[in-house]
């Protein structure tokens, strides 16, 4: 369809850690941002660097969507990888951590529901819309409960105020 694109690029690191980027066009979504940013990476740990912050006990990927800001567009005959010029709204539009039984299935997951929006069909722009393919999803989009450690401290995420409340011992 005119006016829609879209590209994948993988990246495996040496330790074996995947991160997915897309790049997708799709007029009609937003005048103002055409272009879309969106990322999926694993949530294995990583020598060397902290845990990932994981929001269920079981999710193994996260995922996110931007809008690409400025005057820049994504080039679709790059690699997504290599756009630094590329600067994401903040936050992300649509943000969640789910379960898949590996890296592979993830990005199938994902691909699936970005050809249905290049063959016509709605993009899911808001993070309810994705649910219908990803049930066991955390929506990371919209403020939550977070503990930190539940014998001590709750941490009230609010449209971006943090709240600590500390319990008496």
């Amino acid at each position: 369809m005119l006016g829609r694109k879209l590209r994948r690029d993988t990246l495996i690191t040496e330790d074996g850690c995947i991160g997915a980027a897309w790049g997708m066009r799709l007029h009609g979504i937003d005048p103002a941002r055409p272009d879309g940013l969106l990322l999926l990476y694993g949530l294995k740990p990583r020598p060397g660097l902290p845990s990932p912050l994981k929001y269920a006990p079981d999710v193994t990927h996260e995922f996110s969507v931007y809008g690409i800001d400025g005057g820049e567009q994504i080039r679709f005959d790059r690699n997504m990888w290599r756009q630094p010029e590329l600067k994401p709204v903040l936050p992300a539009s649509v943000a969640f951590q789910f379960s898949a039984s590996s890296d592979e299935e993830a990005i199938e997951r994902i691909q699936a529901v970005l050809d249905e929006a290049l063959e016509g069909k709605a993009f899911p722009n808001v993070s309810e819309d994705w649910f219908a393919n990803f049930p066991d999803a955390v929506d990371l989009s919209k403020p939550m409960l977070v503990y930190d450690d539940p014998a001590t401290d709750l941490r009230i995420v609010d449209d971006g105020k943090i709240a600590v409340w500390r319990s008496e011992r």
